[in-house]
């Protein structure tokens, strides 16, 4: 019984609720109580009442009792702040808690603390701080400013909006230049914050000032530590023959990379051939990092605290250091390279009939190209890939099977394109366009996500624990939203309450080809929960997968490091099983540090989208309606692949009010009518590319002509709605976090491969004098890495 309810839990609603008390009924479904389990609830209670936690309350319930604390009731969490002051909570197994800017002076963003749950603001909880239990932060970065002899730092507002003093630094700036300081004295509310200026970040407005800003801000600037950097050299520079002993040798069978043509980091090669019953055998073979990153070694703890590679358009931040995820790790043409590999089969029609895992030696025989491998498979002769066309035609042949029974099966594609950033010779971004896919990538994703679905029943099949990349179904109140919403444009998806992801593949399908495409695509997109990792299996809802995880990129994914080595310690070479504690530890980690990576990602790629339209202010230019909220619309520009706002205070011919069942804003007078899809001519109103906005307004108050097509022309069916005029400037969009592109929109499956993001080199961007106009995203293998 005392394992079946948790005293926090009693303890924490009585804490937070008015007057401090609560009635039985009330406890109960506080504390998620069922119906049958409550008499065994009451009768534990009685326990909190004998050892003093708890008070009968005069006339009936319960109350805290006279000895408990406001420790007794705290909660812990690390906090995000906002720009604005306040901040969250955000804690591992609950919901965010607001906490108001009252009561975080002190607390920077990433710092961990002890708070209780109070009775807020318009019937919600908020959180009292009690204590910084841990800062998150060595360092931060800011304005410098000087007021005579008097010298500071104005941190960025979305880590604290307080004053660093300092004291002499290694390097003098100028006063209004961004800097880096490292903090000697944090702030406490008896101190002001001290540090020490170490690096100038340059001149605020520069476009490499405001990505290392953002890059800051989230806590990835981190460099790697003495003792890592140390182990990195210590590692030899070429394969030492006896690591090769009691490893299968496939140097001989024809082995391929296939990555984009700016590719530095190649985890992952493919080799494939034909079976005497039609079908083939698909080896991929994968970078075995984890014989060169050891448990506990300065490598693998800085890789847990990474946990991801994050890529930008200009560089790129590693998990591992460079001689290993562009060396000694990678599978570079023409050179040993210890491998995992997971051998399977499958017959004619795609079905896998065997899987063997095992570990490797190969010895790539090409480097080849997404664009090459497209033209072999155009019918051109391309130098290097035509010899093997054979095994660009099986590859290609298993692809389409696949990505058949994929379908099937109920396995979610979405078709929206990644951005790609497109810079001059001197490095400045000049445009942003749609990243292009061919069935090169597909074949690769296809491999890719055969490759993490076998090794994943592989392991399931041994009772052996490791670490699942899993995505729970949508959220029902969202997939209903969308349903009135898909009844709008005329389309009647065949599904009601939790749709099976079958169902939504199905309704994807039957909108295929339609102008309501594009919107409906973002808005589904946009209810699908986040993907994440775990040590219990629950399976891949985008993927329609029973079993999943992420074999395929250990060189920039720490979860794949560890299934290599949960692996390994099952095949008997090295290591020892880990216990579900150890992996639901590094599981969440991960999770967290996936999140801050993409969100980095993210906000990196909205600066340079505000940066390329900084000239631009008053400019008028087509676009279409992407998004729509009570607060205004989102607007994609056709000229750039460039998204703004336009907010509710700038349509000022009409009172309008915000219909949510069909996103829609409609003028209580005129009758005009705002919706996702419609085409609409903006001018560019103003451009923040610190904070990665654009601000639009619709030109001369008119919107363009309806498209040919029809798109949008239906009437919303439903009146309902909240009525409005004016207010605050939204918050944006959410961005979801599932593992079909989304967020930012990917073409492709809910799931795509496993692959990771693009490999360039770290610290790559475009020099002066390449060639103008170079393209670079991470459009190109983000598929890979669902």
């Amino acid at each position: 019984m005392r394992d079946e309810f948790r005293r926090d839990d009693v303890l924490r609603a009585l804490r937070s609720a008015p007057g401090r008390r609560l009635g039985f009924d009330e406890l109960a479904d506080e504390c998620a109580v069922t119906r049958a389990q409550r008499p065994r609830f009451r009768r534990w209670l009685k326990t909190l009442l004998k050892d003093g936690s708890l008070q009968v309350a005069k006339g009936r319930g319960y109350r805290l009792g006279r000895d408990t604390t406001d420790e007794d009731v705290a909660i812990e969490g690390v906090v995000r702040r906002h720009r604005h002051g306040f901040g969250f909570l955000v804690r591992e197994d609950d919901e965010d808690l607001f906490l108001p800017a009252r009561e975080i002076p002190d607390v920077l963003d990433g710092d961990t603390v002890r708070a209780i749950a109070v009775p807020g603001r318009f019937g919600r909880l908020a959180g009292r701080v009690l204590a910084v239990v841990k800062r998150g932060r060595q360092s931060v970065t800011g304005s410098y400013r000087t007021e005579g002899a008097h010298e500071f730092v104005l941190p960025d507002p979305e880590i604290w909006d307080g004053e660093i003093e300092l004291v002499p630094g290694a390097v003098t700036p100028r006063p209004g230049e961004i800097v880096e300081v490292e903090l000697r004295d944090w702030p406490d509310g008896h101190r002001a914050a001290v540090g020490r200026i170490v690096a100038i970040l340059g001149a605020p407005g520069e476009l490499g000032t405001l990505v290392a800003t953002v890059i800051h801000r989230h806590g990835l600037a981190r460099r790697f530590p003495d003792d890592v950097l140390e182990q990195a050299e210590s590692l030899p520079a070429e394969i030492p023959p006896d690591t090769l002993a009691g490893r299968e040798d496939l140097r001989g069978v024809p082995t391929f990379t296939i990555d984009g043509a700016d590719a530095r980091d190649f985890d992952d090669a493919v080799s494939i051939e034909p079976r005497p019953d039609s079908g083939v055998r698909l080896r991929v073979s994968i970078a075995d990092v984890s014989h060169w990153v050891t448990t506990d070694s300065p490598l693998d703890r800085e890789a847990f605290e990474r946990g991801t590679s994050v890529y930008f358009p200009d560089r790129v931040i590693p998990m591992l250091p460079e001689k290993l995820s562009n060396g000694l790790a990678s599978l570079r043409p023409g050179e040993d390279r210890l491998t995992l590999t997971a051998e399977m089969d499958f017959d004619r029609d795609g079905r896998r009939t065997r899987t063997r895992l095992y570990e490797s030696v190969i010895r790539s025989h090409g480097r080849w190209t997404y664009e090459a491998v497209a033209r072999v498979l155009a019918g051109e002769e391309v130098e290097g890939i035509s010899e093997w066309r054979p095994q660009v035609v099986l590859f290609h042949r298993l692809m389409e099977s696949l990505r058949a029974r994929r379908q099937e099966r109920g396995s979610l594609d979405f078709d929206l394109p990644e951005p790609e950033i497109v810079f001059d010779a001197e490095g400045e971004p000049d445009d942003v366009v749609r990243a292009e896919r061919n069935d090169a990538h597909r074949m690769i994703e296809e491999m890719m996500i055969a490759a993490n679905e076998a090794v994943a029943d592989w392991f399931v099949e041994k009772n052996a624990p490791t670490i699942f990349r899993v995505h729970a179904p949508p959220d029902p109140v969202k997939l209903r939203d969308f349903t009135e919403f898909a009844r709008a444009w005329g389309q009647l998806p065949e599904f009601g309450g939790l749709a099976t992801s079958g169902a939504l593949a199905r309704f994807l399908r039957t909108v295929r080809g339609t102008p309501a495409e594009r919107a409906l695509h973002h808005i589904l997109l946009r209810t699908m929960m986040r993907a994440e990792y775990a040590e219990e299996n629950t399976g891949h809802y985008g993927l329609a997968s029973e079993r999943y995880l992420h074999f395929t990129s250990p060189i920039r994914r720490y979860p794949d490091l560890i299934v290599h080595r949960l692996a390994k310690s099952i095949l008997g070479r090295e290591g020892r099983r880990a216990d579900r504690g150890a992996l639901r530890r590094i599981a969440y980690q991960s999770s967290q540090r996936e999140q801050a990576a993409s969100q980095c990602e993210y906000d990196v790629l909205d600066v340079m989208r505000a940066y390329l339209l900084r000239d631009r202010i008053g400019d008028e230019f087509e676009g279409v309606i992407s998004g729509i909220n009570e607060d205004g619309f989102f607007v994609e520009l056709l000229d750039h692949y460039v998204e703004g706002r336009v907010r509710l205070d700038d349509l000022d011919d009409d009172y309008y009010r915000f219909l949510p069942d069909v996103r829609v804003l409609l003028g209580k007078r005129l009758k005009k009518r705002y919706g996702i899809g419609d085409p609409v001519r903006v001018v560019v109103q103003a451009v923040h590319p610190a904070i990665g906005q654009i601000e639009l307004r619709p030109a001369d108050g008119r919107r363009a002509d309806r498209p040919r097509d029809g798109r949008g022309e239906r009437e919303p069916r439903s009146a309902r709605g909240s009525s409005r005029r004016g207010g605050a400037a939204g918050a944006g969009r959410k961005r979801s976090g599932s593992d079909g592109g989304a967020g930012r929109g990917s073409s492709g499956s809910a799931g795509g491969g496993g692959r990771g993001r693009p490999g360039s080199a770290a610290g790559r961007g475009p020099a002066a004098g390449r060639k103008a106009r170079k393209k670079t995203g991470k459009g190109a293998k983000r598929r890979r890495g669902r």
